[in-house]
């Protein structure tokens, strides 16, 4: 047998020989291999004998022998795979997948399908293999299990359905995601068929794997609240708090990300994927109104209708960081990024109707938050920590109509109002004379829904005002913070912006490491830190948000994060890959309720296409024509009121028909009302458009019965700009000229609003509608704008006209400037040219001067000046003059004007300049610093110090020395040496301290530093003089100087130190400036105690013999004892009973004696006296000791200051 294949071209039908395989008998089954898939291919069988059968074939070339064949055509098994992969919804964490379905060929069907997605960057990575063999159509099952490696997520789809939600994604990451078809076949086994005689059907599975499609996962912002902080009759105010610009992610212990949403505020194994606001859109009533910057926060609806019900929202637009790249990439394209490339994060829909006319009893309610100052009564003011209110009070205004209305129908007002954080509704009842009420502490980070009632007198239905709400600042909440990379000696982290409240800003961010303050002020732009860490250590990092209010003060810190550098590895990656998520018992296919099933399109035949057209024709023909007039009511921007009540309908009318078109839309719209109405309002209109409409009766079957006349309205706009131009010009008198502007729709001119700007401010004129031309006094050489706007009452204001600029001819004199004169009771200014404008000349010039106390505080005006009887004129003068003086000012200042006279243009005077003759300058105030004072102090602690210790070690050496035991000689002795030892050392040390001593005695060393004074510019400073005690002392010193070094001898116990100012002008040099008290009680000699024959009467330092203690220890240690005690023996006590000697003592008062030292009997108590000398120092402490002693011991011990009158005791 022989088998011969060819392919088969389907559009041309021409067989092309393909393979030809020869089977022996008595083999039934041929296998042909190496074929393509999908493929037609035609089989023919040829059986081959010994004794040929012959079949007779004519044709045009005779006749010719072919064996017995027979033909069959066959088909591979093929499939045309899936397309349009697309993305139809998608949020955070779920992404809504559809295609279209794959075609099976051949004898295969598609068995289900298989959504599998990863993320982008191992996709490409991963998948490099795959895309090699990507012209193959079908995958066998292997190429599956190589798909698994990779660790794609899948999820399996049922054949009937063609679309998918995959979940637990990560927002802020794109994903990667492909569709795999798996397909059956039944095809005929040929071992089956060899073992047994009936056939068996094998089922065989193949895969195909589809093109794959990159999806970025929404990073959507928190959802925004609107809330409407104000309204009148036809505006509303409208604040919004930044909403949350991140999304957490929850890391599990693995490393990887899990889903959940909530309590992940404070959550330290919480990452955040920050969003990007880009913008803000205000929508109304479904449409967008308004596309905002994405740093507001308020605006304000305007034109809205009385009584109107508004539905507000509010739309959040922003991007991730994928997004951001490929805004970028298309901007670099030349493209520009469309509302696709945004995720959208919507408010819930805020529903608020107007009041719906003046004579509503609250036409306006507003609240607000207002901070109070510490003025107030502090116990309103203060804080509630516990309960955390904020220092301020909650402002609610509301307004009634004018007095037009009547007022006294209103009994009462009931405010109530709650808030998020207490729900409970509370209220308060004021009087109808009260529009405002102030909400008392009320709490930080909250919002407050305020309405308010009002109460009619008749005890009839009461008012309840629409809600407005009012947020309470406070401090901003805690960053979320997480770590996002770490090296081997540095991490980095990474936190979202908090929540902020109200006016609260952030002004920057203050990390903390260990508890510790850690670096600068962070920038608010700053999401990401760098921070170096070590190995072997733990670190707890937190971050606190920086708030720009002093009141509100700062955030929380945030959740710590845990760093222990010992685990942390270098390679660590804190944004892991997505890996597969594992779901338990996954359903082979998705619920039916997320299946839309598309609905057929039911074609109409053409037989009930001609029926109805024949219908409709006769409708037409039948309809009766019965008038319709309509009436045009009011005509706003956006609205046509339309009216027909004086058609009377009949019986058939069922319902209206208003079909109306416009300029700007001409696709018609239809309106249908019922037939109990007879008016209606369009809305959505265009401004400044002509509209079409046309009014339609309609019966039973859409008879029409009657109709009106095409109207056409024009809709109301503000006027246009009105057509301006500057009329006469008169010197400063400019008249300003305008034309009528023009008028859209049902409008009426009401007024015009005339701006005027210069230089120093911007003024605004209202004027009646009849007015064309205004005329007003300009300002010389001042550049002046105009422009104008017509004012209707329907629809406000219209725009600004073109401005027109003018500038006004006059002169505007230079300021007048004063000169030194280098003379005494002389003043001497000068002028600048003055400013020009048109053709004017200088005539000449005229000076006033008067003459004033100092003591007068107020300035002078030019009339105060030239009017006043004791003014000195100087003029006039020419042109080309440029100064002037006035001599002889006895005292005080002047006041000097100028007068600039021409024949074009009215005087012109320059503004008054108070000027003085030449002052002396004003002293130095100088600051004295002694030198080395810290240090004699501290010299002196210590030499007291080693003086004390000498002193003990010397007589517990000399009580050892007198002992007369012969008991521990030894030990006596060794105590003795050490002691001597000691006591040696230790005059060493004391004399070295006391040579240190000697380098800061005998003077005082100061700095003497000051600031430039005041001189004014006349009689300038040419130097400085120290003045010592009166007197000159040094040389004279520079005018840059500002500090000198001064040392003074000790020869007198107090300095006064001043400095003056030096002057080469005639008015002379400054008084002495401040004075200075400078003590050299510190620097005198260290002194403890002096030996009668070293000290000497009126000798000083450095001489010998002066209160030092260096001679007397030089003094002592000379004389020593001879026995080589090395210590002045010990003299003892003094004797029980000692001899009293009479004492007389001459008192100078009664020129009596008296005795100094009484008898047992008449003084009980033991007499104390000392005897001192003025010239010793030693002597003058020890006398105010012994006055001290005396003072403290009264009443005990009997002195000489207590029996007689001492004298002064010495200073010096």
């Amino acid at each position: 047998m022989a088998v011969k294949c060819l392919e088969v071209d389907v559009q041309s039908m021409d067989g092309v020989v393909l393979a030809q395989k020869f089977i022996p008998i008595p083999a039934v089954t041929c296998l042909l291999d190496s074929l393509q898939p999908n493929c037609q291919y035609t089989l023919t069988v040829y059986s081959h004998t010994r004794m040929r059968d012959k079949v007779e074939q004519k044709g045009m070339g005779g006749t010719k022998y072919m064996p017995a064949s027979m033909s069959v055509v066959g088909c591979t098994l093929g499939l045309t795979p899936t397309s349009r992969l697309e993305v139809v919804s998608k949020n955070p964490n779920t992404v809504s997948l559809t295609w279209w379905p794959a075609t099976p060929h051949g004898p295969a069907f598609i068995d289900k399908y298989i959504v599998q997605w990863q993320e982008t960057a191992s996709t490409l990575q991963k998948c490099q293999a795959l895309s090699e063999t990507s012209s193959c159509l079908l995958q066998s099952i292997s190429t599956l299990d190589v798909c698994r490696d990779f660790e794609w997520s899948s999820q399996i789809v049922s054949r009937e359905d063609c679309n998918c939600t995959i979940g637990r994604l990560i927002a802020g990451v794109t994903y990667s995601c492909r569709v795999v078809t798996v397909l059956e076949s039944t095809m005929v086994s040929s071992e089956s068929s060899l073992q047994a005689s009936s056939t068996e059907a094998v089922p065989n599975t193949f895969w195909h794997v589809g093109d794959s499609i990159n999806v970025h996962s929404s990073v959507a912002v928190g959802k925004p609240r609107l809330l409407v902080t104000a309204y009148t009759t036809t505006s509303i105010q409208l604040y919004w708090p930044k909403p949350k610009m991140c999304i957490p992610v929850r890391v599990n212990d693995q490393g990887r990300f899990v889903e959940e949403m909530e309590g992940l505020v404070y959550n330290p194994r919480c990452k955040g994927v920050v969003s990007v606001l880009k913008s803000y859109r205000v929508k109304v009533d479904g449409s967008l109104l308004a596309t905002l910057d994405s740093e507001q926060s308020k605006y304000i609806v305007t034109g809205r209708e009385l009584g109107s019900t508004c539905c507000l929202a509010l739309e959040a637009l922003s991007y991730g960081e994928g997004m951001r790249k490929k805004r970028a990439a298309k901007s670099r394209a030349g493209g520009v990024s469309s509302s696709d490339d945004f995720d959208i994060s919507s408010s819930d829909d805020v529903i608020l109707s107007l009041p719906q006319s003046e004579s509503c009893p609250i036409v306006s309610l507003s609240c607000h938050f207002t901070s109070l100052s510490l003025s107030y009564d502090t116990e309103k003011i203060l804080c509630d920590e516990s309960k955390e209110c904020a220092c301020g009070v909650i402002a609610i205004e509301w307004q009634i109509p004018g007095e037009n209305v009547c007022s006294s129908a209103i009994r009462k007002f009931i405010v109530r109002w709650s808030s998020d954080k207490n729900p409970t509704q509370r209220s308060v009842s004021l009087s109808a004379n009260t529009h405002c009420y102030d909400l008392q502490s009320p709490l930080q980070k909250d919002v407050y829904s305020v309405s308010i009632e009002a109460v009619s007198s008749e005890d009839t239905e009461s008012y309840i005002s629409p809600v407005v709400q009012c947020q309470v600042p406070g401090p901003p909440d805690p960053p979320q913070l997480w770590l996002h990379s770490a090296n081997e000696d540095s991490l980095t982290i990474a936190w979202s912006e908090p929540q902020t409240y109200s006016s609260v800003k952030i002004k920057g961010y203050q990390t903390y490491i260990n508890g510790k303050k850690t670096g600068n002020l962070l920038e608010t732009v700053h999401r990401k830190a760098a921070i170096p860490y070590r190995k072997h250590k733990k670190y707890e990092i937190a971050m606190v948000a920086v708030s720009d209010s002093i009141e509100f003060g700062n955030s929380l810190p945030s959740c710590p994060l845990l760093i222990d550098g010992a685990t942390l590895s270098a390679a660590h990656n804190p944004v892991p890959t997505v890996k597969k998520v594992q779901f338990a018992n996954q359903p082979e296919s998705i619920d039916d309720t997320s299946v839309v099933a598309a609905k057929p399109f039911d074609r109409e035949s053409s037989g009930m296409q001609q029926k109805k057209e024949r219908l409709k024709a006769t409708k037409k023909s039948i309809a009766r024509k019965l008038p319709l007039q309509v009436d045009i009511g009011e005509v706003t921007g956006d609205s046509i009121s339309l009216d027909w009540t004086k058609f009377i309908p009949s019986d058939d009318v069922i319902c209206y028909e208003i079909q109306w078109s416009s300029v700007a839309s001409p696709s018609s719209k239809k309106v249908v009302i019922r037939a109990e109405e007879h008016s209606h309002t369009l809305t959505g209109c265009q401004k400044q458009t002509s509209h079409f409409i046309r009014v339609l009766a309609l019966g039973d079957g859409d008879f029409v019965l009657a109709r009106s006349k095409q109207l056409t309205v024009q809709t109301a706009a503000p006027p246009g700009p009105p057509d301006l131009r500057v009329g006469n010009v008169s010197g400063c008198n400019v008249v300003v000229e305008w034309q009528r502007p023009e008028l859209f729709g049902p409008t009426h001119l009401i007024g015009y609003k005339l701006r005027v700007e210069c230089s120093t401010n911007v003024e605004e004129i209202e004027l009646s509608a009849a007015t064309t031309a205004y005329t007003m006094k300009c300002r010389p050489c001042e550049l002046h704008t105009f422009s104008v706007k017509g004012m209707t009452l329907e629809c406000g204001d219209g725009l600004y006209s073109p401005s027109v600029s003018l500038t006004c001819d006059g002169i505007v004199p230079s300021p007048l400037t004063s000169l030194p004169t280098g003379m005494v009771g002389t003043v001497r200014v000068r002028w600048d040219p003055p400013k020009i404008h048109g053709n004017i000349k200088i005539k000449s010039y005229k000076i006033f001067w008067l003459i004033e106390s100092d003591a007068n505080p107020y300035d002078m005006s030019v009339s105060d000046i030239i009017e006043n009887a004791a003014v000195v004129c100087h003029g006039p003068l020419k042109s080309s003059v440029s100064g002037d003086q006035l001599t002889n000012i006895p005292s005080g200042c002047c006041w000097v004007v100028a007068g600039v006279y021409s024949s074009q243009a009215e005087v012109a005077y320059s503004v008054p300049l108070k000027a003085y003759p030449a002052r002396p300058p004003k002293s130095p105030v100088i600051t004295v610093t002694v030198v080395n004072l810290d240090e004699r102090k501290k010299l002196e602690v210590m030499a007291r110090q080693l003086v004390s210790q000498r002193d003990s070690l010397q007589l517990k050496l000399h009580w050892q020395k007198s002992k007369q035991s012969r008991r521990a000689v030894k030990k006596r002795e060794a105590e003795v040496s050490k002691l001597a030892h000691t006591l040696a050392a230790t005059e060493k040390e004391l004399m070295s301290c006391l040579r240190s001593l000697q380098q800061h005695t005998g003077y005082v060393s100061m700095c003497v530093s000051w600031e430039r004074p005041w001189d004014d510019g006349d009689a300038t400073v040419s130097g400085y003089q120290l003045i010592v005690d009166g007197s000159p002392w040094g040389r004279k010193l520079l005018s840059s100087s500002n500090d000198v070094k001064v040392k003074l001898g000790i020869g007198k116990s107090t300095y006064q130190v001043q400095m003056t100012t030096l002057c080469k002008h005639p008015v002379g040099n400054s008084i002495p400036g401040n004075a200075v008290s400078i003590s050299t009680v510190d620097f005198q000699p260290f002194s403890v105690y002096c030996f009668c024959n070293v000290h000497e009467e009126g000798s000083v330092w450095p001489d010998q013999g002066s209160c030092s203690y260096l001679d007397s220890l030089t003094y002592e240690l000379t004389r020593l004892p001879t026995d080589g005690s090395a210590v002045y023996p010990h003299l003892g006590f003094l004797a029980p009973h000692p001899i009293q000697s009479p004492c007389n003592v001459f008192d100078l008062s009664d020129s009596k004696w008296r005795n100094l030292i009484g008898t047992s009997v008449d003084m009980p108590m033991p007499t104390q006296v000392l005897f001192w000398t003025r010239w010793c120092r030693p002597s003058l402490t020890a006398v105010e000791l012994f006055v001290k002693l005396a003072d403290e011991l009264h009443g005990e011990v009997q002195t000489a200051q207590s029996l007689y009158a001492t004298q002064t005791l010495p200073t010096e």
